[in-house]
């Protein structure tokens, strides 16, 4: 009877480990989004573009 508690062990380690993959990439996309974000209205990049676009 040893064999549900390993099974257990293990699907309540998928359990946070999948839990934990979710929230990383949701933290990686929502600070893009930020990021993305930040550039636009950044108004030294803006400056910048225009002049490269100029040359």
């Amino acid at each position: 009877m040893s064999t549900p508690v390993p099974f257990s062990m293990f699907v309540i380690g998928l359990i946070v480990f999948i839990l934990y993959l979710t929230g990383y990439v949701y933290m990686i996309i929502k600070a893009s989004n930020q990021q993305k974000e930040e550039f636009a209205n950044d108004p030294e990049l803006q400056e910048f573009n225009k002049t490269k676009k100029e040359r």
